[in-house]
């Protein structure tokens, strides 16, 4: 993949839409985008860090602006927990399920009408993944699913706990 091509450059993959979150709470804090972006960045954009979907390694520009963006995206979600009004809302798992099912569907539209693969919807990863785990296509979409569900639960249980144990 050499240069720009809108079949993977524009802000239609999942990442882009955790630092676009990050963007929007840093600039004017909104609890919805606070949310998304601890629930999406520590749930996907630390995965995919830990199984980069690259070709190119160092020191090519791919290789730079994909490590450059996922880890200016966890330096942001690491400020926005530091920061004194962050917290989870109750019931912010099932809003966060919500919300990256509205990404998956504008990804999907987007995947079906160019041919495109945005959010892995049409197929894995080529490089080896978190995906490899969950199932043959389609069913790797509802594997991953029911992780995102696991893994918000996991993220809010923290809160929930820090909740309860200031009220006592």
């Amino acid at each position: 993949m050499g240069g720009l091509h809108a079949a993977y450059s524009l802000p239609m993959q999942f990442c882009d839409w955790v630092l676009i979150a990050c963007l929007i709470t840093l600039v004017r804090p909104t609890q919805l985008f606070s949310e998304m972006a601890y629930f999406w960045g520590l749930g996907g954009t630390l995965q995919a860090v830990i199984t980069p979907d690259i070709a190119q390694g160092f020191p090519s520009w791919r290789f730079i602006q994909f490590f450059w963006g996922h880890g200016i995206t966890l330096l942001c979600i690491v400020f926005i927990i530091a920061s004194p009004g962050f917290r989870p809302r109750r019931r912010s798992v099932l809003r966060m399920m919500v919300v990256v099912n509205i990404y998956g569907l504008a990804a999907l539209a987007v995947d079906l009408l160019f041919g495109w693969n945005y959010g892995y919807l049409r197929q894995k990863p080529a490089g080896a993944s978190l995906f490899d785990y969950l199932g043959p296509w389609p069913w790797y979409i509802l594997s991953a699913e029911g992780l995102a569900l696991v893994i918000f639960t996991l993220l809010y249980l923290p809160w929930k706990a820090f909740k309860l144990r200031t009220r006592s």
